[in-house]
């Protein structure tokens, strides 16, 4: 299945990830509070409906790749004791919209909790793997991804986000999934 993608160009590739410039283009977004596995299919279901014509358009728009998903954080006054959880406190899912879109011609969403947002063009470095989009998978790249940048002396820009190019139904041998952080 070919589905269409926001273009990239990679600018160098290293021992386990490539660093690419990913060009400006348009997406739709929805935050749900939650940890990833709790969040993921409300925030699919969300932005899923609006290609199926939940939009001011009440038309369908193809479907593109990757889909991501991003941790969404929250300020909050430092107390004590410090403790840790892994549950987070939401995530962002994003669909990329097709090129053939703008921020003039895409249609609006009906659902007040999706929006439509501009992304800029930015330099990222990216480790590709298969297996499961689990955040477990996710957070065992990203640690590498992460390890392989501090050995290159190269800095994250900001948190990493989790890339899924394929479907549930795809074999998990045969499934992309992206690590990707912004660089500085």
């Amino acid at each position: 299945m070919a589905y269409e993608s926001p273009d990239y160009r990679v600018l160098s590739t290293a021992e386990g990830y490539e660093v690419r410039e990913v060009a400006a283009h348009l997406a739709v977004e929805t935050t749900v509070q939650g940890s990833y596995s709790q969040s993921r299919n409300r925030a699919f279901r969300r932005l899923f409906d609006y290609i199926q014509g939940n939009n001011t358009a009440r038309g369908k728009i193809a479907m593109t790749v990757p889909v991501t998903t991003e941790p969404v954080s929250q300020k909050i006054d430092m107390t004590v004791p410090v403790t840790s959880s892994a549950a987070g406190v939401g995530h962002t899912m994003q669909f990329v919209l097709p090129k053939a879109f703008d921020r003039d011609t895409a249609p609006l969403p009906n659902d007040p909790a999706v929006r439509l947002v501009d992304i800029p063009a930015e330099k990222v470095a990216v480790r590709r793997f298969s297996g499961s989009s689990s955040e477990s998978n996710w957070r065992e790249h990203e640690a590498e991804l992460l390890a392989a940048l501090a050995r290159d002396g190269l800095e994250a820009a900001g948190p990493s986000r989790f890339a899924v190019y394929n479907g549930p139904i795809t074999p998990w041998f045969m499934r992309r999934n992206e690590v990707v952080v912004p660089l500085r």
